[in-house]
């Protein structure tokens, strides 16, 4: 018979540049406040020295994890086989989730003033080490704190059936029984090219970088499928390029004639 046996997040901690621990919560049994002295000893006192350092340390049979946002450090424990990607994602995710209730530039004095706030956040994101929903639009709207500058909004109004469709649902980041009149979605493809060419002509460096931004007004949760037309072709002509006998782009490729950039 084996046994097997789940693996998950012994500790989450809270460090200040100095070493001292604003915040501790403990999910395991093989973790404690004590074994936190190591990461203290190692990290934070070669705190000038961290750049380029890898950001899993093995101290004493301990696996610590962690992230640094100005002068803080989330640290993750364990003692089991887990998954590191797992738990850098799962610091950085905690990082943006303070930041959404207590400012971007929030610092040590802010979690200091709503311990309340973060240990509930600690509770909920994290089930016997296993990371939860850490979605800052869900967790507003049952984790309220009026005190703090982005503390959600509640839903007191609403019934439990309701809640609970928002928080175990499977698109978590999108509440239930959203309506608009017009159904609508608006999809701009925003594309980029850099190219560096020498006094010679002969071509240094060339990349391309895009990004796709869609903005959607549909009801409900419908099925889209979107696809790019692989035919289409767009001629620009010298309106704001001076002397460019031809620019052509399409999906395919691109091809630049003779050009005097501006």
């Amino acid at each position: 018979m084996v046994e097997v046996r789940m693996t998950g997040i012994s500790s989450v901690a809270l460090i200040n540049a100095k070493g001292a621990i604003v915040v501790y919560r403990g999910y395991r049994d093989d973790a404690s406040r004590a074994s936190l002295e190591l990461f203290r000893a190692r990290v934070t006192s070669r705190s000038k020295e961290e750049k380029g350092r890898a950001p899993v340390l093995l101290l004493g049979g301990m696996t610590f994890v962690y992230v640094r946002r100005k002068d803080l450090y989330a640290v993750a424990t364990t003692t089991q086989n887990f998954n590191p990607m797992l738990a850098l994602q799962y610091l950085y995710q905690l990082f943006e989730l303070l930041a959404s209730y207590l400012g971007n530039n929030f610092v040590e004095a802010d979690i200091r003033n709503h311990f309340t706030l973060v240990y509930e956040l600690l509770d909920e994101t994290l089930d016997y080490g296993i990371p939860q929903n850490c979605s800052p639009e869900v967790l507003k709207l049952y984790i309220t704190d009026s005190s703090a500058p982005g503390g959600g909004k509640s839903l007191a109004n609403q019934t439990p059936s309701a809640l609970t469709d928002q928080i175990t649902g499977k698109t978590e980041w999108r509440r239930s029984g959203i309506v608009y009149a017009n159904n609508e979605i608006y999809v701009d493809l925003l594309e980029s090219i850099n190219v560096l060419v020498a006094s010679d002509g002969s071509l240094l460096r060339s990349d391309v970088q895009g990004e796709i931004k869609i903005r959607c007004y549909l009801s409900g949760m419908p099925e889209c499928k979107l696809s790019l037309n692989d035919r289409l072709l767009m001629e620009v002509g010298p309106s704001r390029i001076d002397h460019c006998h031809c620019l052509k782009a399409a999906v395919t490729g691109l091809h630049l004639g003779r050009c005097a950039l501006p």
